[in-house]
């Protein structure tokens, strides 16, 4: 009886907040994870998704990256801007239609971004998404 008043309670609080992003569940069920880890990609503006969209760029990984960039309707995606300078470079991969880019690591270590913008078959922008890169590897 506790137990049932508790989920109860609970319910009711939940339901009485007009901005709590937690989902209502049922009693026995367990409620699913609101945290994106940085591994699994960031959504960005139009469901635009970068994979991964934390980059960091260390010897584990040779200094290089790839990313991803998808969504629904994209179909080939630009750098709009980027800050890398000295800390990276950014290389489309199977040009002309782009959708993977490879990170590399440049020769100062540091922190950059990188926008990309996202495109369907017809050349309409779907989105934009912007990643974090930081480079270790130097």
């Amino acid at each position: 009886m506790v137990k049932v008043c508790i989920v109860a309670a609970a319910i009711a609080l939940a339901a009485c907040s007009s901005t709590s992003s937690v989902p209502l569940v049922s009693q026995g069920q367990t409620a699913p994870s609101q945290a994106v880890s940085p591994d699994k990609g960031c959504v960005g503006s139009g469901g635009v998704k970068a994979e991964p969209c934390h980059v960091k760029l260390d010897d584990k990984n040779g200094g290089q990256v790839i990313v991803t960039i998808s969504g629904p309707g994209v179909n080939h995606s630009f750098v709009e801007e980027e800050t890398c300078n000295d800390f990276c470079n950014i290389t489309a991969i199977n040009s002309p239609i782009v959708t993977q880019w490879q990170v590399t690591s440049g020769d100062e270590c540091g922190d950059a971004t990188a926008t990309f913008l996202a495109y369907d078959p017809s050349d309409q922008q779907v989105g934009s998404v912007r990643i974090q890169i930081k480079n270790k590897d130097c």
